[in-house]
């Protein structure tokens, strides 16, 4: 799933590692 700028701390804690 691509990287989405609006996308909550969570989510991108999980992208982030």
């Amino acid at each position: 799933m691509p990287h989405q700028a609006l996308a909550p701390p969570c989510l991108r804690n999980d992208l982030h590692g």
